[in-house]
């Protein structure tokens, strides 16, 4: 890509500082950084600050726990995506994991947990959780699916996609002139240690920290598990109205985020210049791996991650005394709710990221990419704070209008705001998919443009973004599948009267499992399956479109 002018630069800070708007607010609210940080507490033997960092401790062994098991997954699939092209379809079903939502995947490890306590006849625990009255130390007695190692596993077998998907791309490039002269001379897994993954480690990287940093924000796996994580603490300021106190507690993660963003800004800016002095060219190396190893990993990811929660699900509805559809029935109103909010955050990312390539289409976004991932792996909690202080100053500004500001708040449709938590919370995934999207492209095609005549926005409009629908559809489907499953910011933000599918889920499970619970559960893997494997054939469909046009427009394949 080219420099990026610093006119666009400025233009890209501002919109940057714009998306970060609603976590400035977030600490104008009730609360101070005192009350959070207190080294005592008349009514506790402990400290709040020792409590927090003792729930920031938590959350670190979480990520580092579920960055282990997605390292484990995702490199073996990684290499097995490189070492040929892949279907859409395809890419969907890897994807499956991480659009399984985790109060989902909770329910069907609960489901297997308590059929094996009845198997081998212990006597199993009332697995309904008392979060209210949740200790600081999480709960005891419990079995082991209720301890840090368990929170860990379980989302790291939700989240090795991301590991795969941003290794892949690097792997593609590794298996080069250097890899081929390494299978000459050695063992093709000698080949893989020594060469290809060295030359990706900066994506390795990459992904690890995602995964490190999505995994420590998780709210939902360590309230349903017990584990008193910071996320959790988080939410407890907000559910007192203490907006700013959630704010403070949430400072450490930001931190972490932005050291974060700094980095994968410079691994994805020295990505060009590294291939070019290690692998002497992008020459592909013909040689054919057999790969049955990363075979087998890429099933047992897909049955650990996808298909045993669900199955669990399924046999938990199986089990209730009720019949099926009474089961079924009770939570299709919150999971219709749902999928309208959901289907709307999806398209207007999709939008946003096809308006980045139209803008910007050869030129680089780092800011509003590093606003968008600082969005994206913060506590929920913490961003729906901020919207929520921004709700209320816009309330007061309506109300300072008279007639007009009141219109203006009847105007709105409902559950606008949760749907715009949606859009900021993913807003990383269409910048991140388009950003990939353009650098497949030919830069030639760009130049010819210009030279013509076109302008920037008429380059993005006709020359990048018909060919990049493909992305910005995957981008689309994750933001649906991910919206579906969130907790803290439809917890938050949810209008009057409707109930999301998330909020509901979480309050039943605190309630007690019932086969309820575990319907709405398999309903809303199952929507978040086909909503998935539907993009999939779209964009497989799409794909061909374009191909055929390719093939008339110019006498050729593409």
């Amino acid at each position: 890509m080219r420099r990026t002018p610093l006119r666009d630069v400025m233009l890209q800070a501002a919109l940057a500082g714009l998306i970060l708007l609603p976590l400035v607010l977030g600490f104008t609210g009730a609360g101070s950084f005192e009350e959070v940080y207190a080294t005592t507490d008349p009514g506790a033997p402990t400290s709040r600050r020792a409590l927090l960092f003792e729930a920031l401790a938590r959350s670190s062994w979480i990520g580092i726990g579920a960055c282990a098991v997605a390292l484990g997954i995702g490199i073996p699939v990684a290499w097995l995506l490189s070492r040929r092209k892949r279907s859409l379809m395809f890419l969907a079903l890897c994807a499956l994991p991480l659009a399984l939502a985790p109060s989902v995947a909770v329910s069907g490890w609960l489901q297997w947990w308590a059929q094996w306590k009845e198997w081998t006849g212990v006597d199993r625990p009332e697995i309904a959780s008392a979060f209210r009255q949740m200790p600081a130390g999480g709960m005891t007695g419990m079995g082991p699916l209720f301890s840090i190692p368990a929170v860990a596993i379980i989302l790291g077998l939700g989240l090795w996609p991301i590991v795969a998907y941003e290794l892949w791309p690097a792997f593609v490039r590794a298996r080069g002139e250097a890899y081929e002269a390494a299978l000459l001379a050695g063992s093709p897994l000698r080949a893989f240690f020594r060469v290809a993954l060295p030359m990706s480690r900066g994506e390795l990287a990459a992904g690890a920290l995602l995964v490190f940093l999505l995994a420590a924000s998780d709210f939902t796996v360590s309230s349903l598990l017990l584990i008193r994580s910071l996320p959790i603490e988080v939410h407890d300021y907000l559910a007192q109205g203490k907006t700013a106190c959630a704010a403070w507690a949430a400072l450490p993660l930001v931190a972490l985020t932005a050291f974060a963003a700094v980095v994968l800004a410079r691994v994805h800016a020295n990505k060009t210049e590294y291939i070019s002095e290690h692998t002497g060219g992008l020459r592909a190396a013909h040689v054919a791996a057999r790969g049955r190893w990363s075979g087998a990993v890429l099933v047992l990811g897909l049955v650990l991650g996808f298909a045993v929660p669900l199955a669990g699900c399924f046999a938990g509805t199986l089990t209730g005394a009720g019949p099926w559809l009474r089961a079924f029935r009770t939570g299709v109103e919150p999971l219709t709710v749902s999928v309208r909010l959901a289907v709307a955050a999806a398209v207007v990312a999709v939008l946003l990221g096809a308006l980045r390539i139209a803008v910007w289409p050869g030129m680089r976004t780092r800011p509003i990419n590093g606003a968008a991932l600082l969005l994206l792996v913060v506590p929920g909690s913490f961003l729906a704070s901020g919207l929520l202080a921004f709700q209320l100053q816009s309330a007061e500004t309506a109300d300072a209008m008279g007639g007009a500001g009141q219109w203006l708040n009847q105007a709105l449709p409902v559950g606008m705001l949760m749907a715009c938590g949606y859009v900021l919370r993913f807003l990383y995934l269409p910048l991140r998919l388009a950003d990939e999207g353009l650098r497949t492209l030919d830069p030639a095609m760009l130049e010819a443009a210009e030279l013509a005549g076109q302008s920037r926005f008429a380059q993005g409009l006709g020359v990048a973004l018909p060919q990049l629908w493909g992305h910005l559809l995957a981008a689309g489907a994750l933001v649906f599948v991910l919206a579906l499953g969130e907790l803290p910011v439809s917890d938050k933000l949810a209008p009057p009267g409707a109930v999301p599918v998330s909020v509901w889920l979480f309050d039943e499970q605190h309630r007690g499992y019932t086969d309820a619970v575990f319907a709405l559960s398999l309903l809303v893997g199952l929507a978040a399956a086909v909503g998935l494997l539907g993009a999939g054939c779209a964009g497989s469909a799409l794909r061909k479109f374009g191909a055929r046009r390719w093939e008339v427009l110019t006498g050729g394949k593409p």
